[in-house]
């Protein structure tokens, strides 16, 4: 063939190596439904051989199908997602309260921590599974841990005040305190409370979410 004699299509036709965009374009792709012919077809038109375009969807495809049957919600998921959302709230409103009373201070972004540990106790309890079921009681512990957090350290300054001025003992449990916690909600949560609180509300269901990938059957594996 001479140098000015013009070149084939399928000559002309240069192929690459797979790149993180192709990789993510078949995330994308699996996240749609879209079978893997037509993904391998994708990657052909974007200049990747159909070889490595096959071999990238035979690689990624099992492992989304595994992540999508991990995350597959079930009810026998419920009682333990609940459970470790209950442990978050307590454990997360804890440290929260006792950062509150060792440093005199409200540290508000710590509000936002406990809903990111409320969405990953509920998630890791119910073994990696995520669901609509699942969000909602990441969002329910995190909103029961902020309270916690909350009753702690106006337990303390309120028990803390009434003994150094009646000098009696009270617990942390006595009634007075609950209806004073109680009466006072307006005051214990501000404005700015009430952003953070919306911060964990938001990562708590965004941990607890399904990454949108179809379980191994739909994906036909």
């Amino acid at each position: 063939m001479g140098w000015d004699e013009p070149r084939e299509p399928n000559e002309a036709r240069e192929t690459r190596e797979t790149s993180d965009e192709d990789v993510a374009l078949v995330v994308d792709q699996v996240r749609a439904g879209t079978d893997q012919e037509s993904i391998v077809a994708m990657l052909e038109e974007r200049g990747v051989e159909r070889m490595q375009a096959r071999a990238l969807v035979d690689t990624v495809y099992p492992q989304l199908a595994r992540v999508a049957e991990q995350e597959r919600y079930t009810g026998s998921a419920l009682g333990p997602g609940i459970a470790g959302g209950l442990l978050a709230a307590v454990v997360g409103g804890f440290l929260w309260g006792l950062i509150v009373i060792l440093t005199e201070y409200e540290i508000g972004i710590a509000a936002w921590g406990i809903g990111f540990f409320a969405g990953f106790g509920v998630v890791r309890f119910a073994g990696g599974a995520k669901g609509t079921p699942l969000q909602i009681v990441a969002v329910l512990s995190s909103l029961l841990g902020i309270v916690i957090g909350k009753y702690i350290s106006y337990a303390y300054f309120f028990k803390q005040a009434v003994e150094d001025r009646f000098d009696v003992d009270i617990s942390y449990f006595d009634s007075e305190i609950f209806r004073a916690f109680r009466e006072n909600l307006g005051d214990v949560f501000g404005g700015f409370d009430l952003v953070w609180a919306g911060f964990a509300i938001a990562t708590a269901w965004q941990m607890a979410r399904p990454s949108g990938f179809m379980s191994r059957g739909r994906l036909g594996i």
